[in-house]
Protein backbone atom coordinates (compact mmCIF):
# COMPACT_ATOMS: atom_id res chain seq x y z
CA UNK A 1 0.00 0.00 0.00
CA UNK A 2 1.28 3.50 -1.07
CA UNK A 3 2.28 5.58 1.89
CA UNK A 4 -0.65 8.61 2.19
CA UNK A 5 0.60 11.87 1.44
CA UNK A 6 -1.02 13.77 4.63
CA UNK A 7 -2.00 12.50 8.02
CA UNK A 8 -5.05 14.18 9.92
CA UNK A 9 -5.61 13.43 13.42
CA UNK A 10 -9.17 14.00 15.14
CA UNK A 11 -9.15 13.94 19.08
CA UNK A 12 -12.53 13.04 20.82
CA UNK A 13 -14.12 12.62 23.58
CA UNK A 14 -17.84 11.85 24.34
CA UNK A 15 -18.46 13.35 20.65
CA UNK A 16 -21.70 11.51 19.16
CA UNK A 17 -23.63 14.64 18.67
CA UNK A 18 -21.22 16.64 16.59
CA UNK A 19 -18.92 13.67 15.27
CA UNK A 20 -20.86 12.60 12.10
CA UNK A 21 -20.34 15.81 10.14
CA UNK A 22 -16.39 15.59 11.14
CA UNK A 23 -16.07 12.55 9.44
CA UNK A 24 -18.23 13.19 6.62
CA UNK A 25 -16.41 16.25 5.35
CA UNK A 26 -12.80 13.76 5.74
CA UNK A 27 -14.53 11.24 3.61
CA UNK A 28 -15.52 13.41 1.27
CA UNK A 29 -11.81 14.24 0.57
CA UNK A 30 -10.13 13.54 -2.55
CA UNK A 31 -6.28 12.80 -1.88
CA UNK A 32 -3.59 10.59 -0.01
CA UNK A 33 -4.77 11.10 3.47
CA UNK A 34 -4.84 8.80 6.43
CA UNK A 35 -7.29 9.88 9.78
CA UNK A 36 -6.26 8.65 13.17
CA UNK A 37 -9.24 9.26 15.69
CA UNK A 38 -7.91 8.99 19.16
CA UNK A 39 -10.76 8.81 22.10
CA UNK A 40 -9.98 9.91 25.44
CA UNK A 41 -12.88 7.33 26.92
CA UNK A 42 -16.09 8.64 25.19
CA UNK A 43 -19.33 6.79 27.35
CA UNK A 44 -21.60 7.85 24.39
CA UNK A 45 -21.57 6.64 20.70
CA UNK A 46 -18.97 8.38 19.43
CA UNK A 47 -16.81 5.18 18.50
CA UNK A 48 -19.96 3.58 17.05
CA UNK A 49 -20.09 6.45 14.60
CA UNK A 50 -16.64 6.49 13.95
CA UNK A 51 -16.44 2.74 13.21
CA UNK A 52 -19.39 3.44 10.48
CA UNK A 53 -16.42 5.52 8.58
CA UNK A 54 -13.80 2.55 8.69
CA UNK A 55 -14.34 1.24 5.28
CA UNK A 56 -14.84 4.63 3.51
CA UNK A 57 -11.56 6.32 4.06
CA UNK A 58 -8.07 5.46 5.44
CA UNK A 59 -9.03 5.13 9.43
CA UNK A 60 -7.63 3.96 12.29
CA UNK A 61 -9.39 4.65 15.71
CA UNK A 62 -6.81 4.37 18.60
CA UNK A 63 -7.90 4.44 22.15
CA UNK A 64 -6.53 6.42 24.90
CA UNK A 65 -8.94 6.73 28.08
CA UNK A 66 -7.88 9.61 30.05
CA UNK A 67 -5.03 10.70 28.20
CA UNK A 68 -5.12 14.67 28.11
CA UNK A 69 -5.95 16.61 25.25
CA UNK A 70 -2.64 17.57 23.25
CA UNK A 71 -0.89 14.68 24.65
CA UNK A 72 -3.66 12.32 22.62
CA UNK A 73 -2.58 14.55 19.88
CA UNK A 74 0.98 13.94 19.88
CA UNK A 75 0.72 10.24 20.52
CA UNK A 76 -1.68 10.05 17.64
CA UNK A 77 0.73 11.79 15.15
CA UNK A 78 3.13 9.39 16.15
CA UNK A 79 1.67 6.77 14.81
CA UNK A 80 1.26 8.51 11.55
CA UNK A 81 3.79 8.32 8.28
CA UNK A 82 2.42 11.08 5.88
CA UNK A 83 4.44 14.08 5.22
CA UNK A 84 2.48 16.59 5.86
CA UNK A 85 0.31 16.71 8.96
CA UNK A 86 -2.61 18.31 10.73
CA UNK A 87 -5.70 17.60 13.18
CA UNK A 88 -9.68 18.72 13.39
CA UNK A 89 -11.27 18.50 16.14
CA UNK A 90 -14.69 16.70 16.52
CA UNK A 91 -17.28 19.39 15.92
CA UNK A 92 -15.47 21.13 13.21
CA UNK A 93 -15.07 20.02 9.74
CA UNK A 94 -12.78 20.05 6.26
CA UNK A 95 -14.75 21.93 3.29
CA UNK A 96 -15.25 20.16 -0.11
CA UNK A 97 -11.85 19.80 -2.19
CA UNK A 98 -9.16 21.08 1.20
CA UNK A 99 -7.42 17.93 1.21
CA UNK A 100 -6.77 18.34 -2.73
CA UNK A 101 -5.55 21.96 -2.09
CA UNK A 102 -3.65 21.24 0.65
CA UNK A 103 -1.58 18.48 -1.33
CA UNK A 104 -1.45 20.38 -4.21
CA UNK A 105 0.34 23.76 -2.72
CA UNK A 106 2.94 21.26 -0.40
CA UNK A 107 3.84 19.09 -3.34
CA UNK A 108 4.40 22.06 -5.80
CA UNK A 109 5.95 24.78 -3.42
CA UNK A 110 8.58 22.78 -1.82
CA UNK A 111 9.40 26.79 -0.56
CA UNK A 112 5.90 25.72 2.08
CA UNK A 113 6.89 23.97 5.21
CA UNK A 114 3.59 25.61 6.88
CA UNK A 115 0.28 26.88 5.55
CA UNK A 116 -3.04 27.95 6.47
CA UNK A 117 -6.43 28.83 4.24
CA UNK A 118 -9.37 31.38 5.22
CA UNK A 119 -10.55 31.84 8.50
CA UNK A 120 -13.87 30.81 8.63
CA UNK A 121 -16.93 30.21 11.68
CA UNK A 122 -19.68 28.22 10.89
CA UNK A 123 -22.49 29.08 13.06
CA UNK A 124 -24.29 25.62 14.68
CA UNK A 125 -27.40 27.71 15.67
CA UNK A 126 -28.38 29.65 12.52
CA UNK A 127 -26.67 26.91 9.66
CA UNK A 128 -24.55 30.28 9.03
CA UNK A 129 -20.84 30.27 7.61
CA UNK A 130 -19.02 33.58 8.17
CA UNK A 131 -15.40 34.09 6.61
CA UNK A 132 -13.07 36.61 7.92
CA UNK A 133 -13.47 40.12 6.76
CA UNK A 134 -9.40 40.12 6.95
CA UNK A 135 -6.80 39.33 4.43
CA UNK A 136 -4.82 36.31 6.57
CA UNK A 137 -1.76 37.09 6.26
CA UNK A 138 0.33 36.58 9.43
CA UNK A 139 3.92 38.28 10.39
CA UNK A 140 6.24 35.40 11.52
CA UNK A 141 8.11 37.83 14.47
CA UNK A 142 4.15 38.20 15.68
CA UNK A 143 3.34 34.67 16.23
CA UNK A 144 7.06 34.29 17.88
CA UNK A 145 5.92 36.94 20.07
CA UNK A 146 2.24 35.50 20.59
CA UNK A 147 0.16 38.57 19.21
CA UNK A 148 -1.95 36.24 17.76
CA UNK A 149 -4.45 36.68 20.10
CA UNK A 150 -7.95 37.95 21.03
CA UNK A 151 -6.56 41.41 22.31
CA UNK A 152 -4.39 41.75 19.96
CA UNK A 153 -4.23 40.79 16.50
CA UNK A 154 -6.90 37.89 16.70
CA UNK A 155 -5.93 34.19 17.05
CA UNK A 156 -4.58 31.26 14.03
CA UNK A 157 -7.33 29.50 12.78
CA UNK A 158 -5.86 25.71 14.02
CA UNK A 159 -8.32 23.35 12.06
CA UNK A 160 -6.57 24.99 8.83
CA UNK A 161 -3.25 24.40 9.52
CA UNK A 162 -0.88 22.08 8.10
CA UNK A 163 2.89 21.69 7.93
CA UNK A 164 5.13 19.54 6.83
CA UNK A 165 6.46 16.96 9.31
CA UNK A 166 10.29 17.84 8.94
CA UNK A 167 8.74 21.29 10.02
CA UNK A 168 7.00 19.87 13.15
CA UNK A 169 10.06 17.73 14.12
CA UNK A 170 12.60 20.42 14.02
CA UNK A 171 9.90 22.77 16.76
CA UNK A 172 9.79 20.06 18.83
CA UNK A 173 6.46 19.61 18.33
CA UNK A 174 5.40 16.96 20.42
CA UNK A 175 7.34 17.86 23.44
CA UNK A 176 5.69 21.79 22.94
CA UNK A 177 2.28 19.92 22.51
CA UNK A 178 3.13 17.74 25.84
CA UNK A 179 3.58 20.53 28.08
CA UNK A 180 0.65 22.17 28.00
CA UNK A 181 -3.49 21.16 28.89
CA UNK A 182 -5.39 24.00 27.46
CA UNK A 183 -3.24 26.26 25.01
CA UNK A 184 -1.03 23.63 23.05
CA UNK A 185 -2.10 25.02 19.67
CA UNK A 186 -1.06 28.24 20.78
CA UNK A 187 2.47 27.67 21.57
CA UNK A 188 2.96 25.21 18.52
CA UNK A 189 2.33 28.26 16.26
CA UNK A 190 5.02 30.25 17.82
CA UNK A 191 7.04 27.41 18.40
CA UNK A 192 6.95 26.92 13.94
CA UNK A 193 7.34 30.25 13.33
CA UNK A 194 11.35 30.22 15.05
CA UNK A 195 11.82 27.65 12.36
CA UNK A 196 9.53 28.62 9.13
CA UNK A 197 7.07 31.02 7.71
CA UNK A 198 3.27 30.58 7.73
CA UNK A 199 1.90 31.05 4.32
CA UNK A 200 -1.43 31.10 3.00
CA UNK A 201 -3.09 29.55 0.42
CA UNK A 202 -6.62 31.97 -1.00
CA UNK A 203 -9.12 29.06 0.12
CA UNK A 204 -11.80 27.93 3.14
CA UNK A 205 -10.04 24.73 3.83
CA UNK A 206 -11.75 24.22 7.04
CA UNK A 207 -14.79 25.68 9.62
CA UNK A 208 -14.73 26.03 13.18
CA UNK A 209 -18.22 25.40 14.45
CA UNK A 210 -19.66 27.68 17.03
CA UNK A 211 -22.09 25.89 18.87
CA UNK A 212 -23.96 26.31 22.53
CA UNK A 213 -21.26 23.61 25.01
CA UNK A 214 -18.49 23.76 23.26
CA UNK A 215 -15.34 22.81 25.20
CA UNK A 216 -13.19 25.75 23.63
CA UNK A 217 -15.68 28.72 25.17
CA UNK A 218 -15.99 26.67 28.44
CA UNK A 219 -12.14 26.41 28.83
CA UNK A 220 -11.40 30.06 27.71
CA UNK A 221 -10.13 31.53 30.65
CA UNK A 222 -8.04 28.94 31.42
CA UNK A 223 -6.85 28.80 27.47
CA UNK A 224 -6.10 32.27 27.90
CA UNK A 225 -4.06 32.32 31.27
CA UNK A 226 -2.30 29.69 29.93
CA UNK A 227 -1.34 31.83 26.57
CA UNK A 228 0.56 34.31 28.89
CA UNK A 229 0.14 37.92 30.45
CA UNK A 230 -1.76 40.28 28.05
CA UNK A 231 -2.78 43.99 28.66
CA UNK A 232 -6.72 44.00 26.97
CA UNK A 233 -7.36 47.37 26.93
CA UNK A 234 -9.39 49.05 23.93
CA UNK A 235 -6.12 51.10 22.35
CA UNK A 236 -4.10 47.68 22.60
CA UNK A 237 -7.37 46.26 20.67
CA UNK A 238 -6.93 49.14 17.81
CA UNK A 239 -3.66 49.12 17.97
CA UNK A 240 -3.91 45.62 17.00
CA UNK A 241 -6.11 45.55 14.32
CA UNK A 242 -4.91 48.45 12.58
CA UNK A 243 -1.34 46.69 12.69
CA UNK A 244 -2.65 43.29 11.34
CA UNK A 245 -4.60 45.70 8.31
CA UNK A 246 -1.25 46.76 7.84
CA UNK A 247 0.57 43.23 7.95
CA UNK A 248 -2.44 41.99 5.04
CA UNK A 249 -2.12 44.85 2.90
CA UNK A 250 1.54 44.00 2.74
CA UNK A 251 1.58 40.78 2.15
CA UNK A 252 -1.61 40.31 -0.02
CA UNK A 253 0.49 39.62 -3.10
CA UNK A 254 2.14 36.43 -1.53
CA UNK A 255 -1.63 34.57 -0.98
CA UNK A 256 -1.05 31.66 -2.52
CA UNK A 257 -4.05 31.11 -5.34
CA UNK A 258 -4.26 27.22 -5.47
CA UNK A 259 -5.64 27.53 -9.17
CA UNK A 260 -2.30 28.94 -10.67
CA UNK A 261 -0.01 27.01 -9.20
CA UNK A 262 2.25 25.46 -11.85
CA UNK A 263 0.35 27.84 -14.61
CA UNK A 264 2.32 30.63 -13.12
CA UNK A 265 5.02 28.88 -13.40
CA UNK A 266 5.02 27.72 -17.19
CA UNK A 267 3.68 31.50 -18.39
CA UNK A 268 6.97 32.99 -16.88
CA UNK A 269 9.08 30.47 -18.34
CA UNK A 270 7.56 31.42 -21.89
CA UNK A 271 8.11 34.91 -21.12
Amino acid sequence: MRQPYLSIVTPVLDAASTLRATMESVSRQDASFEHVVCDAGSRDDTIAIAREYEGRHPLRIVHLPGVPLYESIARAHEDTTGEIMGWLNGDDFYHPGALRTVERVFRECPHVDWLCGVPNQYHSATGVSVVSRRVPVYCRLFIRLGWYRDAYLGYLQQESMFWRRSLYDRADGAGVLRRYDYAGDFHLWRAFARHARLHTVRSVLASFTIRDGQLSRARRDRYVRESGPVLETPPLRIAGRLLHDAVSLVGAPTVIAPHRIGIDRTEKNRA
